[in-house]
């Protein structure tokens, strides 16, 4: 499960990066090279299950191709749009880290601290909700963002209320 939702991380940081391609109409190169690396997790895959790999190498591979492919993006959108890979990783990447270790921070104790059992698992789940949610607003949002968000609830409470 952390290899799939480290794999799903690698793909949301490539999709404004795809997009950003894409608008460029310039993809015949960057489709050749990325397409082809992406090409690589079947055959790669196969091979680590036949020389006797472990079911999750499959996920490792697929996780290894996509950061590579991530990388490729990065150094075409350097090349053709002049974007600044070390701010992409300062701004996005380093955020994004941030984020995730503010919010699994009380969840992991949560986990350590209770027995195994369904109580357990639906505290570790509510604490998940809402760290996630306080360190998304309060680490990985911008004050205009955070602007933004309290005005949308201030709406949405005033429909639902009056």
């Amino acid at each position: 499960m952390r290899l799939i939702l480290l794999l799903s991380l690698s793909d949301v940081l490539s999709n404004t990066l795809i997009t950003l391609q894409n608008a460029t109409g310039k993809i015949r190169d960057y489709q050749i090279a990325v397409g082809g690396a992406l090409m690589l997790n079947f055959p790669v895959s196969y091979l680590c299950l036949k020389i006797g790999c472990v079911p999750e190498s499959v996920f490792i591979v697929a996780l290894i191709v996509s950061v590579l492919c991530l990388i490729l993006r990065l150094l075409f959108l350097q090349r053709m749009v002049q974007l600044s890979v070390k701010q992409y990783l300062y701004n996005v990447c380093l955020n994004v880290l941030y984020v995730s270790l503010m919010a699994a921070l009380i969840p992991t104790l949560v986990y350590f601290q209770m027995e195994e059992g369904w109580v357990r698992f639906l505290s570790i789940i509510f604490c998940c909700v809402v760290c996630s949610s306080l360190s998304i607003y309060f680490v990985g949002c911008s004050i205009s963002e955070r602007k933004f968000i309290t005005d949308r609830v201030r709406v949405m409470k005033k429909r639902i209320i009056g």
